[in-house]
C-alpha cells in the first residue's frame, strides 16, 4: 500500500484490546520505549491489497502526540504510520 504525502512509517509495537464483537481495536502505541494511550479512534476501514485474500484493517488513531494510522494485515504483521509535521 502507498502512503499520502507527509506520513512516514516508523518502528514501534501495537497493543490492542478486545473491540466490538470480539475484533481487536489499536490500544496504545509504543514509540521509543514510550507508550501513548490511543485516545480516540477517528476512522477504521477494510482495505484489500492486490493479492486476493490479502487485506488489512486500517485505523486511524489519535494519540497524546498527534495522529498515527495503524494497518493490521491477515498474516498479523502491522505497520505504523505518523505525521511527519509531528501532528
Amino acid at each position: 500500500m502507498g502512503r499520502k504525502k507527509g506520513w512516514s512509517q516508523v518502528v514501534g509495537e501495537v497493543r490492542f484490546r478486545a473491540g466490538y464483537r470480539g475484533q481487536e481495536e489499536p490500544k496504545e502505541i509504543v514509540l521509543q520505549d514510550r507508550a501513548h494511550p490511543v485516545t480516540s479512534i477517528i476512522s477504521r476501514k477494510r482495505v484489500e491489497e492486490r493479492n486476493p485474500g490479502l487485506g488489512s484493517e486500517v485505523f486511524l488513531c489519535r494519540l497524546d502526540r498527534g495522529l498515527v494510522e495503524v494497518q493490521v494485515r491477515e498474516d498479523g504483521t502491522t505497520r505504523i504510520f505518523k505525521r511527519k509535521n509531528g501532528g
